[in-house]
């Protein structure tokens, strides 16, 4: 590849580069222009505002739906686990780690006092 072609390709990028910002100015442009007409752009930006509202609030109707579906199913598979191993109720029952720890001491006590006996 000799320099004349290094020049023709380096010159083609820039081209696509420079006719790319320009696509993109005269787009932004026109929206703008549209958006700010003095006539009905009011109208135009207030219905926009209306739409993205409506689309936020699908979203987030969308989102609690999908994380209450999801809590509903970590739910369902506790209780399956607990079906499966029905001996580990008390602890489940419990919750916090500080009656887990007394209900270890009284198994623990419990243990000791069957071997004094």
């Amino acid at each position: 590849m000799n320099i004349s072609e290094n020049l023709r390709s380096a010159n083609g990028a820039s081209t696509a580069c420079w006719m790319g910002a320009l696509l993109s100015g005269l787009g932004l442009g026109a929206a703008l222009m549209y958006l700010f007409d003095p006539d009905r752009g009011r109208g135009r930006r207030a219905r926009l505002s209306d739409q993205m509202t409506s689309k936020a609030n699908t979203l987030g109707d969308a989102v609690e739906s999908k994380a209450r579906d999801l809590r509903n199913r970590a739910q369902g598979l506790l209780h399956e686990a607990r079906s499966i191993f029905p001996g580990n109720e008390r602890t489940a029952r419990q919750g916090n780690g500080a009656n887990r720890s007394e209900a270890v001491n009284e198994g623990a006590g419990q243990q000791l006092g069957d071997e004094l006996v």
